[in-house]
């Protein structure tokens, strides 16, 4: 080949290179940062994110009851000074990174729980944002970095919640704690079963009825029925669940969510 043409077609190769070896760092600070949500305390996470300028969170919420319609509920910012109050127990943004203890957290679109069941690197999908593995360009769930004094931060992330709609009239409860005599699979939940309530807690509905599979359900205890449905939650929480599970159909289970019941990590 021509010396004239070997030399245009090395400069290209350069810069079509270049971009893949600028972003390995900012791909390694990405995993840096899924790996250690879920562990406690939250705070940790502030190494993260600014020291000096502001970061947004964005939020939005997925409403099952109307297709899975997703509607933005809340963008707002924050100082790098106040992230270790926000992030942390009792901020606003603790339960974002809440990873409940035994994996079968409520807050299956809430990015802690968006980190830990995609396990896989997270695309780089424009510019400095990241989606998870598995889901479209246009996904809620993001982080975006920028640089600040030459390091890595977060500049947004964005997490999606269950739409808790309103209910008109009474929750369903409370429940029996006796479950002799009554088979597991006597009856099924109602798909107007809103909310529901158990100690004096409301538990509301969240997402759709689902299977699950057999290491989950293993990590489940029936701890009592209302109208002869079964209502289960995990073993490690049956006398104070955050969350729990009511037979739709055989081997069905519809969740439901409390944020004042269980042991959550968000300190």
């Amino acid at each position: 080949m021509p010396r004239n043409r070997i030399l245009p077609l090395i400069a290209l190769l350069s810069l079509a290179a270049f971009p893949l070896r600028a972003q390995t760092p900012l791909a390694a600070r990405m995993q840096a940062f899924l790996r250690e949500i879920g562990d406690e305390p939250n705070t940790e996470l502030a190494v993260f994110f600014p020291r000096r300028g502001d970061w947004t969170w964005v939020q939005t919420a997925r409403d099952d009851n109307r297709g899975g319609v997703v509607k933005r509920i809340g963008v707002w910012r924050f100082s790098g000074a106040e992230t270790p109050r926000v992030i942390g127990e009792d901020g606003p943004a603790c339960s974002s990174f809440d990873v409940l203890r035994g994996g079968l957290g409520p807050f299956e679109g809430r990015f802690g729980m968006q980190a830990r069941m995609n396990r896989g690197p997270w695309r780089r999908v424009r510019g400095t944002r990241f989606v998870p593995a598995g889901t479209s360009d246009d996904s809620p769930v993001i982080v975006e970095w920028r640089r600040e004094d030459g390091v890595w931060v977060v500049s947004a992330f964005g997490d999606l919640d269950a739409y808790q709609p309103r209910v008109l009239g009474r929750p369903r409860g409370p429940f029996a704690r006796d479950t002799v005599g009554v088979p597991e699979d006597a009856a099924f939940a109602a798909a107007d079963w809103h909310v529901i309530t158990l100690n004096g807690l409301r538990y509301t509905r969240y997402g759709s009825p689902r299977p699950l599979n057999e290491a989950d359900r293993a990590r489940l205890a029936r701890i009592g029925v209302y109208q002869r449905v079964s209502v289960f939650a995990p073993r490690e929480e049956a006398d104070w669940p955050g969350h729990v599970y009511l037979l739709t159909a055989p081997g069905q289970f519809q969740p439901y969510e409390s944020p004042h019941g269980g042991r959550y990590v968000c300190r």
